[in-house]
């Protein structure tokens, strides 16, 4: 008899799924992703309030007003838009309540991306601040683990032991970080998204080197060195403010080799070795920025410090008075913004606290404070043997050097200070903080670290919440920095712009409230620097230079008064030109650009020609970059001079560093228009059309392409036309020219008839050139289609239209004797 044998059930593929599945739950369900997880949730909630506030006018405008760069309407546009504007694009930086310097940035890559990305999140702002608070989730997340991995160097975390203490403290210091109340700005402002995306990477290479301490792996090895090289690369080339990270990653290798080994010189130079990569891919940036006559590092310097004439003080002087009177206060105020986040405003730079001369009480305190914390950690490390300490001293250079790239040390920038430059030292300065207690508590009061650090946070939440609140729209954005200034120079100014707000939302009565409270502060100023002017008569170098001396913000104050009388309540040039230079004092030093510019057009009003012509010569030496002062030399020269070559020196000029502008390719197409070269006209028509979804720039583009029979470009214009407005009867009547001309004339009558109703549908508003012109091919093309009928109605409508010109009265005539001849 047969045995019969039973099948055995494969349970491999559901055992393998259980177990799968099992591993998934409990990887998730640990301790350490559930601590995790929780601070990613708070964080979450926290920011959530800010994701459906409506876009900012304050540096935001540049997104959905489009003024630094087009949105592509279609995916095929991005690499044209990226080509077009952005290789070569600049962006002026400046702010004259901040201070009288403007500098030029250049951060193609970023720009790119940002080109990318607008595509797809077009004008809304929940997607961008979206973007932007995923972006700072992310860093929350290297964070969290950064200081994990410290845990684990000092042995608090064995393992998978479930340390709960250990954790605890590590997620109350990663939401410290996350929920900073001076980070705020730095998630919230959707222009930021590139500064922080930049320290993504520095928290990825910071989190990579710990993590090689933490298994003794100090092998360099060329792959390494080549991928390290390249990344810190791609970093700069999103924004140039992390040119100090190589000397952070240098120290903290430095710092935990040194804790390792205790030997200084083995240490030192294989700490140098491991960060050479940083060091090499820092090294490549400069090289091929400053091999570029364009680059934003070469013309970082090109705002020349001593061109203004009644600085007579040596380039040294005035570099050693700014590291040693304005940077210490610079520090000072930072040190106060990181531990006591109270004052948090957009406007940072006016808060703060600058000394009237060299040897004021608080700048000498505050220039000793500033050489005591750089000299205090390199005594104790030399006289003190403990060597935690000089683990700690070696590590607090590491939050010194983030701060660097904003104390003004290497070269001026227009922006003393501001809330988003906390990001990163916020974050050093709390690492610093988390191993000098990984290091000297031993977590022997636990419940005393947890106590404080809980208490700290609740603060810090709140006060984020408050600021969060603020940037809820626009009102709420200004008032709060309204109501926190002191400084009526200031607050003149804020409440100018937030009467500008109300205008521009046709709230004539808001508008009108706030720039009659503006004059009243402005001439509340004046009066306050005329008396300090008497008190302090000789004021430090760096004040001059910087814009924020009394003369210049006497000057400030009369052009906040000037601009409010003249844009709104149409006071006379003739009467404000007089307020106005009674400030000048015939001293143009004093002027910032955009200063000079309004003086430059209330001299051409007043009628003085060749004082206008030196003052705007005069600026554009000065500030060679600022392209609104170019466009207007240029028009000086073209309207005033008629000198067409020196205009389009300057326009060439313009085109160079900003072609993503749409007023400097208006400018370049009326200067062609000039000169009647029609292949230009057709080049920046077509450009004009691209970056400003132009439709006029692109018809124009299209009729000159095909006058000059360039099928090409005429097929690629007119398929951009068609995909901006298909219906409207001009673009019609083009691509039935384009059709006639390249052979394809089956579906010309079609698109002559919908250019017909189209124009129909337009009534009054209708273009009556464009009439014509349909009317005049709708009988033409019926004739050759011998529709005499429709060739009737259409003559007849064409003779209906007044103010006909010879030319067209002739024509008619003509076709009606060739109807004549044909017996019709």
């Amino acid at each position: 008899m047969a045995k019969v044998r039973f099948k055995k059930p494969n349970t491999f593929k559901k055992n393998n799924k259980e177990t799968l599945l099992q591993a998934l739950i409990k990887k998730f369900t640990n301790i350490n992703s559930l601590y995790l997880l929780g601070t990613m949730l708070l964080v979450l909630i926290i920011y959530s309030f800010s994701l459906f506030r409506p876009w900012q006018p304050f540096d935001e405008k540049i997104i959905y007003a489009e003024t630094l760069l087009p949105i592509p309407t279609r995916l095929d546009e991005i690499f044209e838009d990226i080509h077009t504007f952005v290789v070569n694009c600049h962006t002026e930086s400046m702010n004259s309540t901040f201070s009288n310097h403007m500098t030029i940035r250049s951060v193609p890559l970023a720009w790119s991306i940002f080109v990318f990305i607008s595509y797809f999140f077009k004008t809304s702002p929940f997607l961008y601040h979206s973007f932007l608070l995923v972006i700072h989730l992310i860093n929350t997340v290297l964070v969290w683990f950064i200081l994990k991995k410290i845990s684990q160097v000092f042995k608090y975390l064995h393992n998978n032991e479930q340390n709960h203490l250990v954790y605890t403290v590590i997620s109350l210091f990663t939401l410290l970080w996350a929920l900073h109340s001076a980070n705020t700005e730095a998630v919230l402002l959707a222009t930021n998204w590139n500064g922080i995306l930049t320290f993504t990477f520095c928290f990825a290479f910071l989190l990579y080197e710990i993590s090689r301490i933490l298994e003794n792996n100090f092998k360099n090895s060329k792959l390494r060195i080549f991928i390290i090289s390249c990344l810190f690369l791609l970093q700069m080339s999103f924004a140039e403010h992390g040119y100090s990270f190589p000397l952070i990653i240098l120290f903290v290798i430095f710092a935990f080799m040194l804790r390792q080994s205790n030997k200084f010189k083995y240490s030192l130079l294989t700490s140098l070795k491991l960060s050479s990569p940083y060091f090499i891919g820092l090294i490549l940036f400069l090289l091929t920025s400053f091999l570029q006559a364009d680059s934003p590092m070469a013309s970082l310097f090109s705002n020349k410090e001593t061109l203004d004439n009644h600085i007579k003080e040596s380039s040294f002087y005035i570099f050693l008075e700014r590291n040693l009177w304005l940077t210490p206060q610079i520090f000072f105020h930072f040190i106060k913004l990181l531990v006591f986040p109270k004052t948090l405003s957009a406007y940072q730079s006016n808060h703060v606290h600058l000394a009237n001369s060299i040897f004021e009480p608080y700048s000498i305190f505050c220039t000793l404070f500033y050489l005591i914390f750089i000299l205090l950690p390199l005594t104790l490390f030399i006289l003190v043997k403990n060597q935690n300490v000089k683990f700690i001293c070696i590590l607090f250079y590491a939050f010194l050097f983030s701060l660097i790239p904003y104390l003004q040390i290497i070269t001026p920038t227009y922006c003393l200070i501001a809330d988003r430059y906390c990001y990163f030292p916020s974050f050093l300065l709390l690492f610093l903080i988390y191993i000098s207690l990984c290091t000297f508590s031993n977590w022997k009061r636990p419940s005393a670290v947890i106590s404080i650090l809980l208490c700290l946070l609740f603060l810090m939440t709140v006060r984020t919440l408050v600021r969060i609140q603020d940037w809820s729209n626009a009102y709420t954005f200004y008032d709060s920095a309204i109501k926190i200034e002191k400084d009526p120079l200031y607050k003149g100014k804020k409440l100018t712009v937030l009467g500008d707000v109300f205008g521009s939302q046709k709230m004539m009565g808001k508008m009108e409230e706030y720039y009659q409270e503006a004059i009243k502060e402005l001439q509340k100023a004046i009066k306050q620097l005329r008396i300090l002017r008497k008190r302090n008569p000789v004021q430090p170098v760096t004040l001059k230079l910087y814009g924020l001396d009394y003369d210049t913000q006497l000057l400030k104050a009369a052009f906040g008064i000037a601009i409010i009388r003249s844009d709104n309540y149409q006071v006379p040039p003739k009467d404000i030109l007089a307020f106005f230079e009674k400030y000048i004092k015939n001293d143009l030093d004093l002027l910032s650009c955009n200063q000079l510019l309004y003086y430059a057009k209330l001299l051409l009003s007043d009628g003085q020609i060749e004082k206008a012509k030196s003052v705007l010569e005069y600026g554009f030496k000065k500030f060679p970059y600022y392209m609104d002062l170019m466009h207007a030399l240029a028009d000086f020269y073209l309207d005033y001079e008629k000198n067409q070559e020196k205009a389009f020196e300057l326009l060439q000029y313009s085109y160079k560093y900003f072609p993503n502008k749409g007023i400097t390719l208006y400018k370049l197409l009326r200067y062609y228009e000039i000169k009647n070269d029609l292949i230009n006209q057709a080049k920046f028509s077509y450009l004009l059309g691209l970056r400003d979804h132009y439709a006029k720039g692109y018809q124009k583009a299209a009729q000159i392409y095909l006058d000059l029979n360039n099928l090409p470009e005429a097929h690629k214009t007119l398929k951009k036309l068609v995909r901006l407005n298909a219906n409207d009867p001009l673009s019609l009547l083009l691509m039935s020219r384009y059709l006639d001309v390249s052979g394809k004339r089956s579906k010309i009558l079609e698109i002559l008839n919908a250019a017909y109703l189209a124009d129909k549908a337009l009534g009054t508003n209708k273009d009556i050139r464009v009439t014509k012109g349909i009317l005049t091919s709708l009988i033409n093309v019926n004739t050759h289609l011998k529709d005499f009928s429709s060739v009737r109605k259409y003559l007849n409508e064409l003779e209906g239209i007044k103010d006909l010109t010879q030319i067209e009265k002739k024509q008619i005539l003509n076709i009606k004797q060739q109807l004549l001849q044909a017996g019709i």
